[in-house]
């Protein structure tokens, strides 16, 4: 039995037993209501989400001394989130690699150094902030919150660690040991070496953290004017802390781009506030479609050229 083709069938059928509990009807009936100024703040975010996303990578790339002009960036970054949206766990983002290779004439790993290093601090926000709701809501996780903390306190902790020096040069060696194909092992030296000699320091990343920061902000900002185009009435802050956990949840790799189990996470933490399950499916369905089909637009009509590289 093939698990891999198997675990991103989960989130689907999770997400299709979903919207018949709720009803198709009721769902509809939520966009019919839809409140469409703070629909169409909803949409211009997506481009603004979009360059920032593009600024944190360019200035990773510029602190490993690789020159790529911002239109190239802006077009693989696009293509990228694309195919990290059809893909399970959003791993389709290292198509960005592929096409910047060809660009600055360095191997494959080296490219694929600075999507790591991104990722690193994408975890790293997205954790810090969803162990603050935890704590937050910690009398509706009971037993576990200790246990919840001490993991995702832990994982912050290890992500730190890969930036930090010799430490890091020890841990991603025992980890690409451990990953790499039998039949790479060869060459597994040079790989390693095209791989980590592009990675920088803890120390010349606070920039990049700083956009990371930002931009996941603006990230959850988009779902909180999401929920009030739905009726959806809390504080962003609300929103702040608890759409990471269910950004946690996408990571995982049991379903398309966490469809399904990001919407049964949400309208489970949400359901504290008394929000309804439709509404909080609504709003995060919208933010999933809007994030994914302006992006295919923007490569179906203007990245032509690289599309056929």
């Amino acid at each position: 039995m093939n698990w891999k083709k198997i675990l991103p069938v989960i989130g689907i059928v999770i997400f299709v037993y979903l919207i018949k509990k709720i009803g198709v009807g009721t769902i509809l009936k939520n966009f019919e209501g839809i409140n469409y100024f703070y629909f169409a703040i909803v949409i211009a975010l997506v481009p603004i989400i979009l360059l920032l996303q593009v600024t944190k990578w360019i200035l990773i790339l510029k602190e490993q001394k690789i020159d790529l002009k911002f239109s190239l960036a802006f077009k693989y970054y696009v293509l990228s989130v694309f195919y990290g949206f059809v893909t399970p766990g959003r791993v389709g983002a290292l198509v960005r690699a592929s096409y910047m290779k060809d660009e600055i004439k360095k191997p494959w790993l080296a490219c694929v150094s600075s999507i790591v290093l991104e990722r690193i601090l994408d975890l790293i926000v997205i954790f810090g902030l969803a162990i603050i709701g935890i704590i937050v809501l910690s009398e509706f996780f009971g037993a576990f919150l200790l246990t919840l903390i001490i993991v995702i306190a832990a994982f912050i902790v290890g992500c730190v660690l890969l930036l930090w020096g010799k430490t890091s040069n020890f841990i991603f060696k025992k980890v690409w040991q451990f990953l790499l194909p039998p039949k790479f092992k060869k060459e597994s030296d040079k790989a390693f070496s095209d791989f980590y000699n592009n990675l920088i320091g803890i120390k010349k990343l606070i920039l990049p953290f700083l956009f990371t920061f930002l931009t996941w902000c603006a990230i959850y900002i988009q779902s909180y004017f999401a929920g009030k185009s739905f009726g959806i009435d809390l504080s962003w802050l609300i929103f702040l802390i608890v759409v990471p956990i269910g950004t946690i949840m996408v990571m995982l790799p049991i379903s398309i781009s966490g469809l399904g189990t990001r919407e049964v996470t949400l309208a489970y933490l949400f359901s504290f506030f008394g929000i309804a399950a439709d509404k909080v499916v609504s709003f995060s369905l919208t933010v999933f479609v809007l994030n994914a089909i302006i992006p295919l637009i923007l490569v179906l009509l203007s990245f032509r050229t690289v599309l056929k590289k």
